[in-house]
């Protein structure tokens, strides 16, 4: 998980590169939590009396952080299934399909379930210095 979260941040700007399953979901995961959590608690805070302007003040700043957090994330996301498209072998064009909401997001995640198209490339690129012997 910490790897994933390290090749997210890492690969930002990749889109040339591949990304396995393991990192795609675990970043999915990190991210439904965080998300739902944040939104969860400015659910809660909609619900309080803000005739304290301190409440008021609370509630602008974890909206603005919730609508800063999102615009952080959009394009290493989009880096990411990128990469991830190209692993499975599908046309990066099919990252559109994730603009049609409902079905087209369920079909997206769907073909990011799919494995990886040539799984010797995974095994070069690894970070794990024990594969070393295999580029001799």
């Amino acid at each position: 998980m910490v790897s994933a979260f390290k090749h997210f941040w890492k690969g930002y700007s990749d889109f040339k590169g591949k990304s396995s399953r393991s990192q795609f979901w675990w970043m999915f995961l990190i991210q439904l939590l965080f998300f739902t959590a944040t939104y969860a608690g400015l659910f809660v805070l909609t619900y309080t009396d803000f005739s304290n302007l301190v409440w008021s003040a609370v509630y602008l700043l974890a909206f603005f952080a919730y609508i800063a957090a999102i615009l952080v994330v959009i394009i290493p996301n989009i880096s990411l299934s990128v990469r991830r498209l190209r692993d499975t072998g599908f046309p990066v064009a099919l990252i559109f399909v994730n603009l049609l909401i409902g079905p087209g997001t369920l079909i997206f995640l769907g073909i990011m379930m799919f494995p990886s198209k040539n799984s010797e490339i995974d095994v070069l690129e690894d970070d794990d210095p024990s594969n070393d012997w295999q580029s001799f």
